[in-house]
């Protein structure tokens, strides 16, 4: 199974076995939406400057 997350980002790059069946999350996004609202909380987001376009990258693109 694919999470709803992983399914729009088209990747996944993590497992959980839950209840037996394998469950593909990816966590790229969700870290870095942590990480922002931690860092720059009340930033706003409507004009973003990202630098790199690695896997991670590519996520919260």
């Amino acid at each position: 199974e694919i999470s709803p997350h992983a399914l729009r980002l088209g990747a996944v790059n993590t497992v959980v076995i839950e209840d037996g069946r394998f469950i593909g999350h990816n966590t790229d996004f969700s870290g870095f939406a942590a990480a922002l609202a931690s860092g720059l909380p009340g930033a706003r987001l409507d004009r973003v400057v990202q630098l790199g376009a690695g896997g991670a990258g590519s996520a919260v693109a």
